[in-house]
């Protein structure tokens, strides 16, 4: 009863102070919801279901939509979930909805994240960062600007970024201090994700201090037994087996598996992390039975994401579709009252002819490159704005060198075209640490581990295609999962940085030398 007196409080405050409208029904169980959809996913979808129904505009038919998916992701029905916000993507316009726009980018953008495709998710974020500029309410503005940041930041702590995503974490959390009494699962979820970024560096302390903010708020704003708890309970239960507190670690985790409706991932990260607590303990049977238990959820998040992927994808790709039909439809318009549509042709025409002669040379370069057995690498001044600056790691000399040698070893393998690939995975395959890696291959290779692996992975396929015809003959997708890449448009960018040419007109070009020399 006390939240929602919060709630109405906040958005008469709302309602009076936007411009003097008066806030309908619709966007007052929608932005009610938006905390609805962390507590209590079934209700969520009960009043998206209600606001569907009585629809009277497109923005309200996405808005309904918007809350189905947040609320049925939360349940686990996932590809409805990117159904119901591409549903929603395409009765929203970019030119009037950016509150809502932005959140769709957003949420979009994190599904992307969580299944891998991380170039699309840097998209998505960009597109919302460019909606969000253009929202004038204060509290919409408060909660979409929030919201990025903490996409950012969760982004920031897979790409082992410990800095910036402290940095855009803090950000977030002090704007959602205007709004904690009206969105506190915003601020939860800020809380979680800073407890976790200090877990990561292993500065315990102020780990701890963040979880027991997200404990206090989830008590004060009436969040218990949601997956928002369960979080947190974990992350209370890391920083205790962190200072050997295994008892209450194993408590903890025991808690946050008790929370009803978490998802398979966060109960696999559970089940994963109290099977630790048992190792450690010499409780061989229990530490078993939890592994097994965690190895078979992942099997199962596997092929969530998996299926969540190609979903996106394929809406991603009749988008881009739909998008070709339109701009040729323009074009055939455009063409049919121009009256100097032949001269426009010849003149695009002399361009393409000099623009393919530039190419063709590029190509000529490329081979000769490898004719003389010169890997191919990405110019420098792209090497140069991608590198991360390093925090001067010292590496023991008998260490780095057999490191060094390792990393050597590495390169003869294809190992690098698994598309899992990370500077975390490749650590463990060197047996040795995230720093370490990431400061040789700094040092050594004058890189950061995005350029080392995608400049291996693109000599490897052009390697390929030159060696066996077949793959001339393959789809540019294929070529892009066999090197490794996680999408075809990943895979032309990059190819495209390291050659100078797109891998379409590569292969062209490929082929046309091999009809020369037969």
């Amino acid at each position: 009863m006390k939240v929602f007196l919060y709630f109405f409080i906040a958005l008469i405050f709302i309602s009076a102070g936007a411009f003097g409208q008066e806030i309908s029904e619709s966007d007052f169980l929608f932005s009610k919801n938006l905390n609805t959809v962390f507590k209590n996913p079934p209700q969520a979808e009960r009043v998206a279901n209600y606001l569907f129904k009585n629809a009277n505009t497109p923005l309200e038919k996405a808005e309904a939509l918007y809350l189905f998916s947040e609320s049925k992701k939360r349940q686990g029905d996932y590809i409805e979930s990117i159904e119901d916000l591409y549903k929603a993507k395409a009765l929203v316009d970019p030119n009037k909805d950016h509150f809502l726009n932005s959140l769709l980018l957003i949420s979009i953008a994190e599904r992307c994240q969580t299944t891998g495709i991380n170039d699309i998710s840097e998209e998505y974020l960009q597109k919302a960062a460019s909606q969000i500029n253009k929202i004038y309410l204060k509290e919409e503005l408060i909660i979409a600007k929030a919201s990025l940041l903490y996409e950012q930041a969760d982004r920031l702590l897979d790409q082992d970024s410990i800095e910036k995503a402290t940095q855009v974490a803090k950000s977030s959390e002090n704007i959602l201090e205007d709004v904690k009494i009206m969105i506190p699962a915003l601020l939860i979820k800020n809380y979680v994700l800073q407890g976790n970024i200090y877990l990561t560096s292993r500065t315990v302390d102020s780990a701890a201090l963040y979880f027991n903010k997200s404990i206090e708020l989830i008590r004060a704003s009436g969040f218990e037994d949601s997956p928002l708890e369960a979080k947190t309970l974990k992350g209370i239960g890391e920083v205790q087996y962190a200072t050997s507190n295994f008892e209450s670690a194993k408590t903890n985790f025991k808690k946050g598996l008790e929370v009803s409706g978490i998802e398979e991932s966060l109960q696999a990260a559970i089940l994963n992390d109290l099977s630790k607590v048992y190792k450690d303990q010499d409780s061989v049977t229990a530490y078993q039975i939890n592994y097994r238990k965690s190895s078979t959820l992942n099997a199962s998040v596997l092929t969530s994401e998996r299926k969540i992927r190609n979903t996106i994808l394929s809406h991603i790709e009749a988008e881009q579709e739909g998008a070709i039909l339109s701009d040729k439809r323009n074009y055939y318009i455009i063409a049919g009252v121009i009256v100097g549509v032949v001269l426009i042709i010849f003149i695009g025409y002399y361009f393409y002819n000099k623009n393919l002669n530039r190419q063709y040379q590029q190509f000529e370069k490329v081979i000769k490159q490898l004719e003389n057995k010169e890997k191919l690498e990405a110019p420098k001044k792209v090497v140069k704005e991608e590198t991360v600056e390093t925090k001067g790691v010292i590496i023991p000399e008998e260490t780095e060198n057999a490191i060094l040698q390792r990393l050597e070893d590495f390169e003869t393998t294809t190992k690098y075209t698994n598309s899992n690939m990370s500077l975390p995975v490749l650590a463990k395959q060197l047996d040795t640490n995230t720093k370490y890696i990431s400061e040789i291959i700094h040092t050594h290779k004058n890189k950061n581990f995005n350029t080392y692996i995608n400049e291996l992975r693109i000599n490897h396929i052009i390697q390929l295609m030159k060696e066996d015809k077949k793959y001339l003959n393959y789809k540019v997708s294929y070529l892009a999962e066999e090197s490794g890449f996680s999408s075809h448009s990943a895979f032309t960018v990059v190819f495209k940085s390291i050659t100078g040419i797109t891998p379409k007109q590569f292969i062209s070009f490929l082929k046309k030398d091999d009809k020369v020399a037969s």
